[in-house]
């Protein structure tokens, strides 16, 4: 996939601070921010720190697809094809206890905690279901 900022399917995961409990970032659509991310730390394959179960997706892009999720709700972001894992979503949620090895959504983030998190899940949804109705196929460009 060359020049993801440009590409309309496609949504990019920029990771920006990286802590040993938390990693932080944000969603872009066309150079755009939509919204704040939380995920677990992250840690490369090849460190002893890295488990399928607590450590960000690997950097790469995945194939987002809506799934209904038991925990989560109905019509729920979906990463496809992750090496090693499954049941990977975009969700809602606060704090690094919530991510469950997913991507959660924020407004913005105060006192280590995302903020608004289901009113920007609402908004990346939104945007996502956009998206399909245009190009059919949704990606999700993981980068630093």
């Amino acid at each position: 996939m060359q020049n993801n900022l440009n590409n309309l399917n496609t949504l990019i995961l920029a990771r920006e601070e990286f802590y040993t409990d938390r990693t932080i970032g944000s969603i872009l659509y066309r150079t755009r921010l939509y919204v704040r991310t939380l995920e677990p730390p992250y840690y490369p394959s090849e460190n002893t720190l890295h488990n399928t179960v607590n450590t960000a997706v690997p950097f790469a892009a995945y194939r987002l697809k809506f799934h209904d999720s038991p925990r989560h709700g109905l019509q729920k972001l979906y990463l496809c094809d992750v090496p090693h894992r499954s049941g990977i979503l975009i969700h809602a949620g606060n704090t690094p206890a919530d991510t469950l090895s997913c991507i959660l959504t924020g407004i913005d983030f105060r006192n280590g905690r995302l903020t608004e998190s289901r009113s920007a899940l609402r908004q990346i949804e939104a945007l996502a279901r956009g998206i399909q109705i245009t190009h059919r196929e949704i990606f999700l460009y993981i980068t630093r």
